[in-house]
């Protein structure tokens, strides 16, 4: 077996994801309890204790049983390559054999703190990062805070201008009324 932090990546969420739906077929009321094997059917029929290989860090996924996977239980591929992005994992109500997956990224990243080890970790840069351009990251981040800031302060500027706007109109409708 191949050793690479890619695989190992994939390996880990894959076992994240398959322990996310044993779970959700365990707390439903109608379906079946499902197995790793269970799952190894689905993903590589001839090789049903493929997920139990992985397991034990004897196998890894490879790219076919992981689209397999992912299209049968209707899961966003970058899930799999991104360590920061959680899976949500449901049922549809109406149709049971229907699943509805969500991810979340959980990447947390204060503009002051971030160091190029940070941005290695989370996936931003690559190995010849220089703090020139750590610096000028933190301050895209810092920008972007703003903007966000400043995205507020319209929208309530734009509120407080329409209930002014309002107030304008009712005047003016009781001038017309009364001339």
């Amino acid at each position: 077996m191949r050793s690479h932090p890619t695989f190992k990546v994939i390996n880990k969420k894959f076992l994240q994801a398959v322990d996310h739906i044993k779970a959700a077929y365990e707390a439903h009321p109608t379906k079946k309890k499902l197995f790793d094997n269970g799952i190894g059917t689905i993903i590589s029929p001839s090789n049903k204790s493929v997920v139990g290989g992985i397991r034990k860090g004897q196998e890894n996924l490879n790219h076919y049983q992981l689209l397999t996977f992912a299209d049968h239980f209707n899961i966003p591929y970058e899930y799999f390559y991104y360590e920061h992005l959680e899976l949500t994992f449901a049922f549809d109500q109406n149709n049971p054999d229907n699943f509805f997956s969500n991810l979340t990224d959980n990447r947390q990243i204060s503009p002051d703190e971030v160091t190029e080890g940070e941005l290695k970790k989370n996936g931003i840069a690559h190995h010849d990062l220089g703090n020139d351009k750590i610096e000028v990251y933190q301050n895209l981040l810092k920008s972007a805070k703003e903007v966000n800031n400043s995205k507020d302060i319209l929208i309530a500027a734009k509120d407080e201008q329409i209930v002014v706007l309002t107030r304008y109109n009712e005047k003016l409708e009781k001038l017309l009324e009364n001339s």
